[in-house]
């Protein structure tokens, strides 16, 4: 929690408050997080998390069903249905599975392990280069 505060961003890399925001905003948002940290999940969970890139807040589980967002096919992310929430609420642990999203995952950390061994032993090496904005 003292790491997330410090960086200013919770576990699915959103930020905790806007940096824009009045002091009293601030207190609010850190506030918040605190009390998603604290409490148990089923409550937790229906709390607005941090602030997305966009400058949204990342809406409570059940608001976020109910608002329909954008499946996979369209985009999106891979989300529950509103049944495997409540389920899940109650212990039931079901977690949608895109194939096609875990293939895709799959190949990139066999690239990353093929990488690493590489540079390991010294075939390869990691190109960095610096850069300078105007």
């Amino acid at each position: 929690m003292i790491i997330e505060l410090g960086k200013n961003q919770d576990f699915y890399g959103n930020k905790i408050w806007k940096d824009s925001d009045s002091e009293e905003q601030k207190t609010a948002d850190i506030f918040r997080h605190i009390s998603k940290i604290m409490l148990p999940p089923p409550i937790a969970d229906q709390i607005p998390g941090g602030y997305r890139a966009d400058g949204t807040r990342r809406p409570g589980t059940i608001a976020r069903i109910l608002q329909g967002g954008k499946g996979i096919e369209q985009g999106g992310f891979q989300t529950r249905t509103l049944m495997q929430e409540i389920l899940r609420q109650v212990g039931m642990k079901i977690t949608p599975f895109d194939l096609k999203t875990q293939q895709r995952y799959s190949e990139q950390e066999k690239r990353r392990a093929l990488e690493t061994l590489l540079q390991e032993k010294g075939i390869t090496k990691k190109f960095e280069r610096t850069y300078i904005p105007k």
